[in-house]
């Protein structure tokens, strides 16, 4: 969850880069999903 709150930081919560963040998260929920 380190990785998350650095990319966060990073792009000081710009409503489009905080849309990116959400869906990467979700593609790597899912790929964790798949792996177990």
């Amino acid at each position: 969850m380190a990785q998350v709150r650095f990319a966060a930081r990073t792009n000081d919560f710009r409503p489009e880069n905080s849309k990116r963040i959400i869906r990467t998260l979700l593609d790597m929920l899912r790929i964790y999903r798949r792996e177990i």
